[in-house]
């Protein structure tokens, strides 16, 4: 929609801030959507995965259960 078109942030950085969501609201549907659309504006695995580390700092320990599903489909998309 409109609020992921390019704006002030560009498309990569709206797509991380949404991955640091879903893996916040623990929403594993989400979170692989948000990868592919990540993946696909430019995002990195460590720009990923820093994004995570923001929602874990937000979330706890309940978030980082999410992690693993961002982790394995790094792995089966990046060989």
């Amino acid at each position: 929609g409109a609020s992921l078109a390019e704006g002030a942030l560009s498309l990569k950085e709206k797509e991380l801030i949404v991955v640091g969501i879903s893996v916040a609201m623990r929403c594993d549907t989400c979170i692989v959507v948000h990868l592919e659309k990540a993946l696909a504006a430019g995002a990195t695995r460590a720009e990923i995965m820093e994004a995570c580390g923001l929602a874990i700092a937000m979330g706890g320990g309940p978030v980082m259960a999410c992690v693993p599903v961002v982790v394995k489909f790094l792995e089966e998309t990046q060989r």
